[in-house]
């Protein structure tokens, strides 16, 4: 799967020299180049993988240590390009450079940062062979990749092959694997994991709560994830406004105004200053029973706290006056968010004029559509 890819031939080291600008790699290597073009002057037009092909010759040509190696994997990373990265890997045994952990998970984390957890995972996988250790780093950086391409069971099976290869997990590890049950909604895992992080000499932190509060509330379990917020008080972690809105975002889809506006109010006595996700989120709990006045005065706190509202924050309150009946303040919201110089989507004019509609203004639906 993960063979070596050795370059044929140079098109134009010019070419060649420009992509290596945009592919990010070190100035040493690019002037290296240079002096390959009088050699190189074939002037047909290189196709794209010819140009990453001279790409790395360019940086073999220059590269002699696993942490030159190293540090130009993770450039490639920085620029999206997997592939390469992992070409590059290669690149380092068919130049007698010997492969280390440090090189191997750089290249793993490279591949989780673009979602390819397939390629990561056979990485982590082909270290054996390479004759080299997997270190926590190693498999922390396997399940982030798993977690960020929502295989969130592999994420689960990688931490499970850790107590075979005697690694033992850190917090990071087990974070990792919280987050991965998160974005898939998998709440009763995430707890379960936070639970055996409990029973160990690890200590979570605020990530470990705010993952778990996060899938409590996608999975719209309100109670569990407002026990989990205040559970935090009891391990002395104070949160911060990742956990708030988490919990805030719980809350509203449980419509749970009250609730919501404590922990707005809880966060500025806590010195976490509130941005335009807590306000939308809050917004949101007053949607389900068409709570304008309440809604209108949660922007009105938004404005004084010098936030600046988005498209969603606005289509939200409009929904909340549309369910409500009241087309005047949803075209006021409109209005405002323009003078804003936020650009309203199609979601947010869909309300307005369904607002507009539900009050029979019909003038004013047609006028938001010119």
């Amino acid at each position: 799967m993960l063979s070596t890819v050795v370059p044929s031939t140079f098109r134009t080291a010019r070419s060649c020299r420009g992509h290596a600008i945009a592919c990010g790699f070190t100035a040493g290597a690019r002037r290296r180049l240079c002096t390959l073009e009088p050699e190189f002057s074939n002037t047909s037009s290189p196709s794209n993988e010819d140009r990453v092909d001279c790409c790395h010759v360019a940086a073999w040509l220059e590269l002699k240590t696993a942490t030159q190696y190293t540090s130009e994997i993770a450039t490639l990373g920085k620029h999206g390009k997997w592939r390469q990265a992992i070409r590059l890997l290669m690149g380092m045994r068919q130049h007698a450079v010997s492969l280390t952990t440090g090189s191997v998970n750089s290249t793993i984390s490279v591949c989780g940062k673009n979602s390819e957890w397939v390629q990561a995972c056979a990485l982590l996988n082909s270290m054996q062979s390479f004759t080299l250790s997997a270190t926590v780093i190693s498999y922390s950086a396997a399940i982030t990749a798993c977690a960020r391409g929502g295989a969130w069971t592999s994420a689960l099976d990688l931490l499970a092959t850790m107590d075979h290869a005697c690694t033992k997990p850190d917090i990071i590890t087990f974070n990792s694997a919280i987050s991965a049950c998160r974005r898939s909604r998998n709440w009763e895992w995430a707890l379960a994991l936070l639970s055996q992080i409990c029973q160990t000499s690890l200590t979570p932190n605020v990530v470990s709560f705010s993952a778990v509060i996060s899938a409590c509330g996608q999975a719209t379990h309100f109670v569990r994830a407002c026990y989990m917020f205040d559970c935090m008080q009891s391990w002395r972690l104070a949160p911060d406004i990742i956990a708030y809105n988490s919990t805030i975002n719980a809350c509203s889809k449980a419509g749970d105004l009250d609730r919501a506006i404590q922990l707005l109010e809880s966060m500025q006595r806590a010195l976490v200053k509130p941005d335009v996700v807590s306000f939308s989120s809050a917004i949101a709990a007053c949607e389900p029973r068409g709570l304008w006045p309440e809604a209108l005065q949660l922007v009105a706190a938004m404005h004084s706290a010098d936030i600046r509202p988005d498209a969603k924050l606005c289509s939200t309150a409009i929904s909340v006056c549309q369910k409500a009946g009241q087309w005047q303040r949803s075209l006021v919201l409109l209005f405002s968010l323009q003078r804003a110089r936020a650009a309203p989507d199609v979601i947010t004019y869909d309300a307005a004029i369904s607002a507009c509609e539900k009050g029979g203004e019909w003038r004013s639906a047609l006028r938001l559509l010119e």
